[in-house]
């Protein structure tokens, strides 16, 4: 893939320029969009904060410009891409147990175009896109790194490739910078992970299949770190196209060992097959994202977010699943 980009906002940046610069934030309000907005906000940029409702300006730091509309709108897109410099293209629909399968393409696909045809029309230089590891499907074989042959196997995967594929169409009127991000957690990504705890803290919680499939992960903090670095690693004269993980190749089993052991029970044992925990989930609450997320397995190379990014994941899974758990704890005794 030619990665280079040429257009007339090509130029090296300084950190100074950095600061000044304007931004747009799409998906203010969703969990890591909410967490990009602050850090931007904190590091002093000028940031416009799309929202899709009124009462969720109340989400957003004080500091940030909030434009109340959503990427199907095309007048709204051209009004908030006016003047900016940067664009984090962060608004998506990720539950599928939710959403049909058209309203995700819509959304996440052709709002994604909406967003790039305003982006161009505007004269943006630079446009940073949180795309996911579910692009190369749920279940792979071997290390993944960014030249694997992409192959979704549901719909938010696929949405995430064409949006993807969107972007590149579009190569030369601005650069970009693609981030497939594993699945999040900390602060604001709570929920799922918290059904799940309380399935293993109520000794209720079954290791699918022999529990050594890989989880990838990623904490929010490098999650945000590594939006911030996809643009100022960034002159504008290149595009980028990295994986994110924390870099580990945490087996299911070793998770739940571990979230076990934090909570001070006993450690899951028995061991289900796919088909039967598929018809246990309902009953112990776990959605069929979540449980999607249980059963994938791939192991995620980072090597070229590392040396072209200069990314280096500063949260490991032990810090990051002690706080979290820690977290669990005292939502439990409100509770």
């Amino acid at each position: 893939m030619d990665r280079s980009v040429t257009h007339n906002k090509a130029k090296t940046v300084s950190e100074e320029e950095h600061r000044r610069e304007s931004v747009l934030v799409t998906g203010a309000a969703g969990k890591l969009g909410n967490a990009v907005t602050r850090e931007l906000v904190t590091r002093g940029r000028i940031v416009k904060a799309l929202v899709s409702r009124r009462e969720d300006i109340y989400k957003l730091p004080q500091g940030c410009i909030p434009i109340i509309g959503n990427v199907l709108q095309e007048g709204t897109l051209e009004h908030a891409a006016r003047d900016i410099d940067v664009v984090y293209h962060l608004a998506a629909i990720v539950s599928q147990y939710k959403e049909s399968a058209e309203r995700i393409i819509e959304v996440n696909v052709d709002g994604t175009r909406n967003l790039l045809a305003a982006c161009e029309k505007a004269g943006v230089g630079k446009f940073v896109f949180s795309s996911s590891v579910d692009v190369y499907g749920q279940k792979r074989k071997g290390i993944i790194n960014e030249d694997t042959v992409l192959k979704p196997t549901d719909t938010y995967g696929l949405s995430k490739k064409l949006a993807e594929e969107a972007i590149e169409e579009f190569a030369g009127s601005f650069s970009h910078s693609i981030l497939r991000l594993a699945a999040i957690y900390g602060p604001g990504f709570e929920k799922s992970f918290f059904k799940i705890f309380k399935v293993i803290k109520d000794g209720k919680a079954y290791i699918v299949g022999n529990g050594e499939n890989v989880l990838p992960l990623v904490h929010v903090t490098d999650a945000v770190e590594a939006m911030m670095l996809a643009n100022d690693k960034n002159d504008g004269r290149r595009n980028f196209l990295c994986n994110i993980s924390d870099g580990g190749t945490h087996t299911q089993k070793a998770l739940f060992g571990l979230v076990a052991e934090l909570l001070g029970v006993k450690k899951p044992s028995g061991h289900l097959s796919s088909i039967v925990v598929k018809m246990m989930a309902k009953r112990m609450g776990i959605d069929s994202d979540e449980l999607r997320f249980i059963m994938a397995d791939r192991i995620i190379d980072i090597s070229r977010a590392r040396a072209e990014l200069g990314y280096v994941p500063k949260i490991g899974i032990s810090e990051g699943s002690k706080d979290l758990v820690d977290r669990f704890m005292k939502h439990e005794k409100k509770m």
